[in-house]
């Protein structure tokens, strides 16, 4: 009898052991939370194109648009040697984070264009902290380059990071509130093929998160 006792509760300790096991092995932890991530947003928030002066009002003529963080430009009836067009924009940082400037692309609406490889342009590039008033220049303004190299120029701002409202300036604005310091003009030296054409091109600023 004392046997069958002995016997019963290794039997009930050995289900206890089994059971704790068996809990231990279906027992899950669960955890909820949230996880955020950052927003990157880059937008022109002012663009402005001043049209030349000439003897013959009318002329020349153009317009600049924006969308996102691109710019379009067209300039129409142009002739070699023309006044230059004057050009102005800012991008502010919108996202919720930091982002460094990646790349430009320069893509002209006709390829085949006898304009493009004649146009020049000089630019000046400066960044301010915050949107402030006070910025510093990132691209000295520079010669005058051809237009189609713009996207190698502004490779210098590769290692440039834009805290969160931090405003990139293209170009700056003279004493007469007009855009002086991006200039673009057909050069004096272009065919004859290059009378009375127009060309519209778009510039494409890609940036990406600051620690990439």
């Amino acid at each position: 009898m004392r046997k069958v006792k002995y016997v019963a509760l290794i039997l009930v300790l050995a289900l206890g052991l089994i059971g704790g096991a068996y809990a231990a092995w279906t027992d899950s932890l669960a955890v909820e939370g949230t996880v955020a991530t950052g927003e990157l947003n880059v937008e022109v928030i002012k663009a402005r194109l001043t049209l030349p002066y000439t003897d013959i009002p009318g002329l020349l003529g153009g317009n600049i648009s924006s969308e996102g963080k691109k710019v379009t430009v067209s300039m129409t009836n142009l002739y070699p040697g023309h006044p230059e067009y004057k050009m102005d924009f800012d991008l502010e940082n919108k996202s919720s984070i930091p982002v460094r400037f990646n790349a430009a692309t320069l893509n002209f609406e006709h390829q085949d264009s006898p304009l493009i490889d004649h146009l020049e342009v000089r630019l000046e590039v400066s960044h301010f902290p915050g949107g402030g008033s006070t910025g510093q220049v990132v691209i000295p303004l520079t010669d005058w380059f051809p237009l189609v190299d713009l996207p190698d120029k502004l490779a210098s701002l590769k290692n440039l990071v834009l805290q969160v409202d931090d405003v990139l300036t293209f170009g700056g604005i003279n004493r007469e509130g007009e855009p002086e310091c991006i200039r673009i003009r057909l050069n004096e030296n272009a065919g004859n093929d290059t009378q009375n054409n127009s060309v519209t091109f778009t510039l494409d600023l890609v940036f990406k998160q600051w620690n990439l």
